[in-house]
């Protein structure tokens, strides 16, 4: 993730006048794919995967954007309205194009604002961002603590992705979900976590770890960051498929069968490599037993991890890396 994705806190504590943090509260209300019934966003952050949709030619998606009387009064001049606007930023990095959406023009008042914005299938690839913004407008002319002229940015929010195409697998077969874990449900500490949904699991990358997010976005090949990014998903990956793979067996302890498409497709993969020779019915069988007695954990548990790393080649990312940048 470059900087121009994260949220806008990267410079906020470097900046010579006032600039409020988390200030716009940007929500997607509802959106529609090219002129379909509209839908509420399924997921519970912020990602759109419009790429289930594909091929589609245009979406259509409505914002909702929130600001307080208490953030536009921080960052600020004078009274209410202010010389200022509310726009969102949206940007392709894949296909570089940016441009600006005006949601509420000069003068601004706390309040909540909608804007209805599409979005043409043609004109982008991979990840879409939207980044919502309140910029000084041309007439500021202040002095400091304020911003002292025109076209400055002076608070910011969350940033939606809206992904265009299908996004890279993580390294366990699920997908990567940007999150950041200063809101109090997650561990600060933490650099991943597995997304509790049953349904439709993802891995959680923490993005206060900034550099571990700009490795895994790199988009180079045959650079140290692109190996790089190999070790990291080969990391992230091992833990991962463990969890997914006890939450499995689990599962089929409770029920004598998977209950999702994904923990069929996980027992087709890890089988092999857990059960060596062992059928399909076998391997869900061994797993449900595995789970169900505590001596049969115990030795389960050593044969998953060696299973894990032998089925995300980790050993080899591993030594690929150290041979080619070792000093």
């Amino acid at each position: 993730m470059t900087s121009d994705i994260r949220r806008a806190t990267a410079n906020a504590d470097d900046l010579p006048y006032r600039y409020r943090e988390d200030a716009i509260d940007l929500q997607i209300g509802e959106y529609s794919v090219d002129e379909t019934e509209p839908s509420e966003p399924e997921t519970d952050d912020t990602t759109l995967p419009l790429f289930r949709y594909q091929p589609w030619d245009r979406a259509e998606l409505s914002l909702s954007l929130s600001i307080s009387d208490r953030d536009l009064d921080h960052v600020c001049e004078g009274d209410t309205p202010y010389d200022a606007k509310l726009i969102v930023v949206v940007e392709s990095k894949s296909t570089h194009l940016r441009y600006e959406v005006v949601v509420e023009d000069e003068p601004l008042a706390a309040g909540t604002y909608e804007k209805t914005i599409d979005l043409e299938s043609h004109l982008f690839r991979d990840t879409v961002t939207l980044t919502p913004r309140i910029v000084t407008s041309d007439s500021v002319s202040s002095g400091l603590p304020f911003a002292p002229k025109g076209g400055m940015r002076i608070a910011g929010g969350d940033v939606w992705k809206i992904q265009v195409d299908e996004p890279e697998q993580s390294g366990t077969g699920y997908p990567f979900r940007y999150r950041d874990f200063s809101d109090g449900d997650y561990p600060e500490g933490a650099v991943h976590l597995l997304k509790s949904n049953p349904r439709e699991p993802a891995v959680l990358v923490n993005t206060l770890n900034q550099p571990i997010v700009d490795i895994l976005e790199t988009k180079t090949f045959y650079s140290f960051d692109s190996y790089l990014k190999n070790v990291i998903k080969a990391e992230l990956g091992t833990s991962t498929w463990i969890q997914l793979v006890v939450h499995t067996a689990t599962t089929i302890a409770e029920s004598d069968e998977p209950q999702y498409e994904w923990q069929e497709g996980l027992i087709e993969e890890i089988g092999p490599y857990l059960y060596e020779g062992s059928s399909y019915d076998e391997v869900v069988e061994n797993l449900g037993e595995a789970v169900s007695e505590p001596d049969e954990l115990r030795s389960f548990i050593r044969e998953l991890n060696i299973a894990v790393q032998l089925y995300l080649d980790q050993a080899s990312q591993l030594n690929d890396f150290i041979s080619d940048f070792r000093p």
